[in-house]
């Protein structure tokens, strides 16, 4: 793979996640903080695979969501709970920020 290929597919993955980080933020509204954990953006795919850590109904939850960039649709892949506990293992680097 040579640079301009990788720099093309490095922005085209930084696109991706900034389309998303624009959805994702309507679902988020009211629910911050919120960590986005285990990310995987393919630009091959035209999509971004991603969980988020948040609170809801009163508990911590780990849902998995499918962004589709080229229709720019959230998908929502399912929901688990989170132990508050594990709060700490979440990293400051993934802490989801509204964008501008």
């Amino acid at each position: 793979m040579s640079i301009m290929t990788h720099d093309l597919a490095a922005d085209r993955a930084a696109e991706i996640k900034a389309a998303r980080d624009k959805k994702l933020a309507i679902v988020l509204q009211g629910r911050l903080p919120a960590w986005i954990v285990g990310e995987q953006a393919s630009p091959a795919k035209n999509n971004c695979l991603f969980d988020v850590v948040f609170r809801t109904g009163g508990q911590w939850v780990q849902r998995r969501y499918d962004y589709d960039a080229e229709v720019d649709v959230l998908h929502f892949r399912g929901e688990t709970l989170f132990d508050e506990t594990r709060l700490h293992t979440l990293s400051r680097d993934a802490l989801f920020q509204v964008p501008t």
